[in-house]
């Protein structure tokens, strides 16, 4: 017999020792020296940032340590609101990679890398790190990469990524990338945006102890992307004397590519020093409502906009994520999934799909205890109107849980970018549920 799930008060695990002189602590000195005001804590320190946010940047430009070739003439100008995107730091020119790669000591770790399948832990120095970053940059250099253009990879999150990436941002060239876990479409809807001049793949990875062979769906991007100067292969699984890329245009190896770089002397870095603003890399939206849309990140200004995991029942908002650390706590539960849904008038009611763990059935006894669960830990309007069973739950191939797509489908409009889905058939569970009628 299964029991309540226990709620616990939360509890303090670790707090920071406020005798330890931080860099907050150092940088909150140094401002309320500069400007003699007075900022005993964080909160003041964050207050002042809010109402003082031109002066703010420009004090942590000073504190950061920032390389820089030229100074900016202005923060930014306070009289332009968001909608307008003021330019920040106008008029200074710097580069981020030489800001990453400027370590002092060549022999300390930059990275550390994992890889499945191989249990060592590769280290790579900063010595190391611009020696390569060098070698890419030359050879990009060579075939005629220039601020500006776009390179892309095709490929894992790992020590390839970070130095192809690296080469790129000092170049001034734009830098974009997609796991190898996606389809064809799924990388064409986001690549054939932005026309890349270079691609950087691997051959294969390993997932859940499988070798899945990536040169077919390699060779299908390519063909898809007629701006592509050239395609550089990593052997990332298998030998490179194994594997076969006479089908790939214009396609080389990484060595090989590495190797049009070199000279009589190793390639020293150079840095193009930018505009603050100048694009770095570009980011795509899920793709869940269309096709993925662009979010370019430049060296310093993020922008991210957030659609999933929001609910408004009764004028009462709260996150999706509160309704699941409560339910998923229960053990007869192995996945949710909730979502809203409206009516003709706009109201909102709150829909809770549970997938059942193995030998767990779904019943009313179990419906009340979250519905008692959830009204206990948050309150009575955070109750969901409906719970219903689901077989299985959509998820994007990236592993995030897809509660837009669930959205529009109750709503009965259709689900067009199916092919960003790890199990789109799951989509197809939730068309035309008989209890969701008649709302």
């Amino acid at each position: 017999m299964s029991r309540e799930p226990e709620i616990m008060e939360a509890q303090v695990m670790w707090e920071p020792d406020s005798k330890r002189n931080t860099h907050m602590d150092q940088f909150r000195a140094a401002v309320a020296a500069a400007y003699g005001i007075p900022l005993a804590n964080y909160n003041e320190l964050y207050q002042w940032s809010v109402e003082h946010y031109a002066d703010f940047w420009a004090e942590f430009w000073k504190f950061s340590g920032l390389t820089f070739s030229r100074l900016y003439t202005e923060v930014i100008d306070s009289s332009k609101g968001v909608a307008d995107v003021p330019e920040w730091f106008k008029g200074s020119r710097l580069n981020y990679a030489e800001n990453l790669l400027k370590h002092k000591e060549n022999d300390k770790i930059a990275l550390y890398a994992a890889q499945e399948g191989k249990e060592e832990i590769v280290k790579v120095t900063f010595g190391e790190l611009r020696q390569q970053v060098a070698l890419y940059a030359a050879a990009m250099r060579k075939m005629g990469v220039k601020t500006g253009d776009r390179v892309v990879g095709y490929l894992p999150n790992g020590i390839h990524a970070v130095e192809a990436m690296l080469a790129a941002a000092s170049i001034g060239a734009i830098w974009s990338a997609t796991s190898p876990d996606f389809g064809v479409n799924g990388v064409l809807d986001r690549f054939s945006q932005i026309q890349p001049k270079l691609i950087f793949s691997v051959e294969a990875v390993i997932y859940n102890g499988k070798t899945h062979n990536h040169l077919e769906k390699l060779q299908s991007v390519v063909k898809g992307l007629p701006d592509l100067k050239k395609v550089v292969v990593i052997p990332y699984v298998s030998s490179k004397g194994s594997i076969d890329i006479s089908k790939i245009s214009n396609s080389v190896f990484l060595e090989d590519f590495l190797g049009t770089g070199k000279g009589d002397q190793p390639p020293q870095l150079e840095f193009e020093q930018l505009p603050f603003s100048h694009p770095l890399f570009i980011m795509y939206s899920s793709g869940t409502t269309g096709a993925p849309k662009c979010m370019v990140h430049s060296a310093g200004v993020l922008s991210l906009s957030s659609g999933d995991g929001t609910l408004n029942p009764s004028g009462v908002r709260f996150g999706s994520s509160e309704i699941y650390n409560i339910v998923e706590a229960f053990e007869e539960v192995s996945d949710s999934l909730c979502v809203p849904q409206y009516n003709k008038d706009g109201e909102e009611r709150v829909i809770l799909f549970l997938k059942m763990a193995t030998n767990h059935v779904f019943s009313l006894g179990l419906v009340q205890r979250i519905k008692e669960a959830i009204r206990r830990a948050l309150s009575a309007r955070h109750v969901p109107s409906l719970i219903l069973e689901t077989e299985g739950i959509p998820y994007t191939i990236n592993g995030k849980k897809v509660e837009v797509a669930v959205k529009q489908i109750i709503a009965g409009k259709e689900v067009e970018q199916r092919g960003i889905f790890s199990n789109p058939e799951t989509l197809d569970l939730y068309r035309d549920i008989p209890e969701l009628r008649g709302y």
